[in-house]
């Protein structure tokens, strides 16, 4: 029976056949270049030897590689030849190779090389060796045996040192993946890097040159880029993927324009593209609305066309006429976050006709911003902090940028220094008016009867020439931009002081010099306004809203943002408080059980800390409660007032934590004692918890009436622990720490 062959011994008799091969054509080759060549004086006694080894390889002289037929490479022992070759050139590849056959009888025997170089006519000899191994060929035409005098370079390596005019923001490197992470709006089509490659390294793709790196071009980086590095001897070949990535973007709060075209007899469609500021957008998230008398009546975002290489918006609009009404636009730019006014092929509006089709993508229409923007802020029911970014000459009178509201008789408008008072037959009155009306540079407090939304055209405040004097002490602060920028970017120009307070109506962070900015909040949003309170008198500005730095030396640590607003209330004071490990949230309530503050727990430099903003009435008498459960420790309300702060935190304690129980030493090493005066003889389980909540210590102890000492040894890793010990009739909890 003829035996069956399996797959795995087909690939080995494939491969034996194939190496064969490799080693007849090298054979074939070296002889008939040896024959047609004139040879340097070399010669060996091919039947002398019973194994035989072969290389394809590429030779190099003082770092040049050689490409002439004449010139030839040889195998030694010592002097002794045991085969040489003469370079040929091989088409396919435009290289010069060089098949070398060379022969030994010991396994492992260690030859030398030699170069004949024919254009100087020299004999090299090479510093170089192998090892003999029978039957084996080493390299091939893509990934030739290097063999040279002094030896190449065997390092494979690649890196981007930076981008022209680009800022890296972040860099890492992670299984061969090397990312790089941009400022959002980056076009990643368009980037010129600055390459770093191994010395004499050559980039591939696959088997194929890769001239991407070539010259200081821009290269398409919006999808992944795989290289191979060969090194400069070719021995080694080093794979990378090269992901240039967008930071991840915060978007504004867009405004909502849509309409149901259900309830809408006819419609009209715009095929265009947008332009902010000069320039075309290409932003997906930035928009255009068609509206009559201020209502909308449709709106298209833009939407990358692959054919013309190029974002354009479809636009439909709808209306109950077939013709004859204006529509005028607006633009959501959702880079800066702002709504602007719009004209259409420089026409401030257009008549809506049914069934018209305006422009195509050959010659689309342009929908272009004009300097007007919109800003539309929500104001409470009760009150309401808040900055305008809006500089228009008609918002300074407070009658004028109210005349929208429902108001009532009482609603109240407050600066730091003045205010005025609503009434419904003579409109708003006060030292406010007096003094010159409403500033967009300053922050404001409204305290009106309903809910209302304000909203306003006009120009921008221009904040790059704004200076805002600072007291020491509180400051009611204005923040005239349009886009949210974090407290630490926001603040960058503040000389800051060890317990500065910035405060939102619902939210507060402390500075501190090593530790930046913390709390709970953690940004500056347009509309709403703040109040700072600084330790020395200043002159302060925001950064420029045009180019913001994204390398700061103050970070800022990230705490959970609270919702939780009383907006019946006009002022707020905040409190610092460490609680145990145990508690996860920390509420202050009034006499009657409500809740007016609360947040949870966060974990900063290893306290446990909770950042709370109060909302009460002056003197007002309040308590904390954790996890729920009333303590004994209450406190007065006191506006605009801190109970604790970073480095000294005000302190509570859960009730049924270390009530009864001593621990000593604290920090522990490997041993502790505890005592407790326990009011009678019983048996007491001992149990060591880490903060996961996974047992790691059991014991059994029989406590006497009056006090209790023992020695407990732990051998634990340094972290924070409970020791809870438990008897038929009470418990004991402790935390103790390695």
């Amino acid at each position: 029976m003829i035996p069956l062959l399996s797959s795995t011994d087909n690939k080995g008799i494939h491969q034996d056949m194939m190496k064969k091969l490799s080693i007849l054509l090298c054979i074939l080759l070296g002889w008939v270049t040896m024959v047609n060549a004139q040879t340097p004086d070399w010669d060996f006694d091919l039947n002398a030897y019973q194994y035989s080894m072969s290389l394809t390889a590429f030779i190099a002289v003082d770092d040049v590689v050689l490409t002439n037929e004449n010139d030839f490479v040889g195998v030694f022992d010592g002097d002794e030849c045991r085969g040489f070759t003469q370079l040929i050139y091989i088409e396919s590849t435009d290289r010069y190779l060089a098949y070398l056959q060379f022969y030994s009888n010991t396994n492992g025997e260690e030859l030398n090389f030699k170069i004949y170089n024919s254009e100087k006519d020299e004999v090299v000899d090479v510093s170089q060796t192998i090892t003999f191994a029978i039957d084996e060929h080493y390299g091939n035409v893509f990934q030739a045996y290097s063999i040279a005098e002094p030896s190449l370079n065997t390092v494979a390596t690649f890196s981007i040192n930076g981008f022209e005019e680009v800022e890296i923001l972040n860099s890492s490197t992670s299984n061969d993946t090397l990312y790089y992470q941009m400022e959002y709006g980056t076009d990643l089509r368009k980037l010129t890097p600055d390459v770093e490659i191994s010395e004499g390294a050559s980039l591939y793709n696959g088997r194929t040159p890769l001239t991407l790196f070539d010259t200081n071009e821009e290269v398409d980086f919006s999808n992944p880029i795989n290289i191979d590095v060969m090194s400069e001897d070719q021995s080694k070949i080093q794979s990378y993927v090269i992901k240039v990535e967008l930071k991840n973007r915060e978007l504004e709060e867009a405004p909502v324009w849509s309409v149901d075209p259900t309830i809408y007899t006819y419609s009209m469609n715009i095929i265009g593209k947008i332009k902010i500021s000069g320039d075309f957008s290409s932003d997906l998230y930035t928009k255009v609305g068609a509206f009559v008398n201020g209502e909308e009546r449709g709106e298209a975002v833009l939407e990358y066309d692959d054919a013309y290489d190029d974002y354009y918006i479809y636009l439909s609009i709808y209306s109950n006429t077939i013709s004859g009404e204006e529509i005028e636009f607006k633009i959501w730019d959702a880079f800066a976050g702002k709504s602007l006014h719009a004209v259409i092929d420089e026409q401030e509006s257009i008549e809506f006709i049914s069934d018209q089709l305006l422009g195509n993508l050959a010659e689309p229409v342009v929908f272009e911003n004009t300097d007007i923007v919109q800003q539309i802020i929500s104001l409470n029911s009760g009150w309401t902090w808040l900055s305008l970014f809006i500089d228009k000459d008609d918002y300074y009178d407070v009658n004028a940028l109210t005349e929208n509201l429902e108001l009532s008789d009482l609603d109240r408008i407050y600066d730091q220094y003045n205010f005025d008072m609503y009434d419904e037959r003579i409109g708003w009155t006060g030292s406010l008016s007096a003094s010159g009306g409403v500033d967009p540079t300053k922050m404001y407090k409204t305290k009106l009867a309903q809910e209302n939304f304000l909203s306003l055209e006009g120009q921008v405040v221009d904040t790059d020439d704004l200076v805002i004097s600072l007291h020491e002490g509180w400051n009611w602060l204005s923040y005239p931009i349009s886009k949210t920028m974090s407290v630490t970017e926001a603040l960058e120009n503040l000389d800051a002081q060890d317990g500065d307070i910035i405060k939102s109506q619902n939210s507060f962070a402390i500075y501190a010099t090593l530790k930046g900015w913390t709390g709970t909040l953690s940004q500056l949003e347009a509309g709403k306004g703040y109040m700072i309170k600084t330790g020395k008198t200043q002159e302060f500005s925001y950064p420029s809203t045009t180019f913001t730095s994204n390398t700061r030396t103050k970070t800022s640590t990230v705490i959970p943002t609270t919702t939780f607003l009383l907006p019946q209330y006009s002022t707020n004071m905040n409190a610092v408080v460490e609680v145990d490990d145990l508690i996860e949230n920390v509420q202050v309530v009034d006499e009657e059980g409500n809740i007016r503050g609360e947040s949870t727990t966060s974990i900063v430099e290893n306290k446990n800390l909770v950042f709370l903003t109060i909302f009460a009435e002056e003197g007002e008498k309040l308590f904390f409660l954790l996890n729920g459960e009333k303590t004994v420790d209450s406190f007065q309300f006191t506006s605009d007032a801190l109970l604790g702060d970073l480095e000294q935190p005000y302190t509570l304690s859960n009730p049924q934590i270390d009530k009864g129980i001593s621990v000593y030493p604290i920090p522990f090493d490997h041993q502790m004692t505890c005592s407790i005066i326990h009011t009678q003889e019983e048996k007491a389980w001992v149990e060591v918890i880490d903060m996961n909540g996974k047992s790691i210590f059991k014991n059994e102890q029989i406590l006497q009436q009056g006090l209790n000492s023992w020695n407990l040894q732990l051998q634990v890793n340094p972290g924070v622990y409970l020791l809870h010990i438990s008897t038929p009739t009470t418990s004991y909890t402790k935390r103790i720490l390695k």
